[in-house]
């Protein structure tokens, strides 16, 4: 059986490992501007101040970088 995770905690925990790196994960919402371009979450090099990935699938994006471990499954 795995630990369930939920994605606000997945999120907090993407947050605290990606600036290391000098990025930052953001959420965008339905109904705003950018949501066609963006998708529902999207990562920006805070050094230049630019979209560096469009339409992060966070659970892919942390198990590639180690922050979600193999015995943890993401939760609603």
């Amino acid at each position: 059986m795995k630990k369930p995770v939920t994605t606000s905690a997945l999120i907090k925990r993407l947050n605290r490992y990606l600036p290391k790196s000098g990025m930052k994960l953001f959420q965008c919402k339905i109904n705003s501007r950018g949501y066609r371009e963006l998708g529902d979450y999207y990562i920006v090099d805070t050094g230049f101040n630019v979209v560096s990935a469009k339409y992060v699938d966070i659970e892919k994006f942390a198990r590639k970088e180690g922050v979600l471990k193999d015995y943890e499954e993401v939760v609603l």
